[in-house]
């Protein structure tokens, strides 16, 4: 028995791939069919795999810059030949639910969401006063929910990974999905999910201002990194981008990545997926669009991290960080007025949970009636 494992792409270690590793192990006769893949960005364990990619693959797509190529993912995913195989599970937040089988060959889809920006968090992922070409991004993300629920029936059965991806399953594609939580490494909550020898680590700041300028910068050649380097990214906090994303687990520059190196220091004051893992040093409290010590990082200073002493050190002088701040310039909301002129206005900290300072948390959860 051979198994078609079909997952959206290879580009880091992150949730989906982690689940992907486990599926590995459960199937018989594994080859992965993916969009693409850059060699060295995920698990051994996946590296070893036949990995099969799509057409996409021959086209000049970087770390930066294969999302632009969206548009194309549903026709790539259709292009695989699938046939000889008698199981087909994908490992689907994209477009690889949307595979085709072969002949008598049965489709099990692990679903981690429907595609979040193209229902109900579009303008979560496309800002409309930040992004450029928002009405052609919206055009073409509208493409891709209507391919997404014409496809929906492909799979003949769906798990989910929680029941609030059931949910969404259902009122997406009006299918029903048997919810099978994803494995939990407990490693990730304790210091175990980084690097021991990162633990205790000096290095030199590589500063990117916000994740336009990390994606813009972080494959190029000639971009002044080493593996003892610690990467820092900026406005990526409650007020910075606005909305504190997901994008705190920084993909490794490739030039990093050739050299076997998997792990290294990052910092943030942004968050990451729940089941990413690395030595990542996140929720930096005050971020640096609050005028915390983060947004005086420049290139080449010296930052201490040691984890068993708590500390995270900046080895700058106080004079020096007097005159940087004195020149710092508070950034301006997107908007000036709204709902994100109220959340830049109020939203605080993270280490008080991005609450609104009018409305903090500590009501509790009761239901005061019913509301149907």
């Amino acid at each position: 028995m051979k198994t078609a494992v079909v997952h959206d792409w290879l580009t880091g270690m992150r949730g989906g791939e982690l689940v992907l590793a486990e599926i590995l192990d459960l199937v018989p006769e594994p080859t992965i069919f993916t969009l693409f893949h850059f060699p060295g960005s995920v698990s051994p364990r996946i590296e070893r795999s036949p990995i099969v990619t799509s057409w996409l693959s021959r086209l000049p797509l970087t770390p930066r810059n294969y999302r632009n190529f969206l548009p194309l993912f549903p026709a790539a995913v259709e292009s695989f030949d699938l046939e000889g195989f008698d199981l087909v599970v994908s490992s689907s937040h994209c477009v690889a639910k949307g595979a085709v089988k072969r002949g008598a060959a049965r489709h099990l889809c692990y679903c981690h969401t429907p595609v979040r920006y193209a229902y109900d968090q579009f303008d979560a992922y496309f800002s409309p006063g930040r992004t450029r070409g928002y009405g052609l991004k919206r055009y073409f993300i509208d493409r891709l929910r209507r391919w997404d629920q014409r496809t929906s029936a492909r799979p003949d059965r769906y798990l989910a990974n929680s029941t609030r991806v059931a949910e969404r399953i259902r009122s997406s594609y009006g299918r029903e999905a048997t919810v099978v939580f994803p494995p939990v490494d407990t490693g990730f909550f304790t210091p175990s999910a980084a690097t021991p020898e990162l633990m205790k680590h000096r290095g030199r700041a590589v500063v990117f201002d916000n994740i336009e300028d990390f994606y813009a910068r972080i494959d190029l050649p000639e971009l002044d990194v080493d593996e003892k380097s610690i990467l820092v990214l900026k406005n990526c906090g409650p007020r910075g981008y606005p909305g504190m994303p997901e994008v705190g687990n920084m993909p490794l520059p490739p030039k990093i990545l050739k050299k076997g190196i998997t792990d290294m220091v990052r910092i943030s004051d942004a968050r990451m997926s729940g089941t990413a893992f690395g030595t990542v040093v996140l929720h930096v409290s005050p971020e640096a669009a609050a005028g915390g010590t983060l947004a005086l990082v420049k290139d080449g200073d010296v930052i201490d991290l040691d984890v068993e002493a708590r500390r995270l050190q900046l080895n700058v002088s106080e004079d020096e960080l007097a005159g940087r701040r004195q020149l710092w310039k508070a950034p301006q909301p997107v908007f000036e007025r709204g709902y994100y002129k109220l959340y830049f206005d109020h939203v605080m900290q993270a280490d008080r949970g991005a609450d609104l300072d009018f409305l903090p948390g500590g009501s509790g959860a009761g239901v005061p009636r019913d509301s149907h």
